[in-house]
């Protein structure tokens, strides 16, 4: 198959959630054969109560416990 179908799945980050718990809900989805892991920018929440980690950081902080970052081209 020249171009199979790929999966994402979408990790929801909490209010002041360690990068540790993020890193291991990133690694369940590489356990279960997702191809990408996708964050919300921490602009979309607006609130103390909703606050996200910085998204370069957590996203560093998911390669660095995953496979790793991969970038294709089309």
């Amino acid at each position: 198959m020249k171009n199979p179908v790929k999966f994402g799945c979408r990790v929801f980050l909490a209010a002041n959630e360690p990068l540790q718990n993020i890193v291991q809900r990133a690694q369940f989805c590489e356990k279960h054969s997702f191809d990408s892991v996708l964050i919300d920018d921490h602009l979309l929440y607006g609130t103390a109560a909703a606050a996200a980690p910085e998204p370069f950081a957590t996203l560093e902080a998911i390669a660095a416990g995953t496979g790793g970052s991969e970038s294709e081209s089309p």
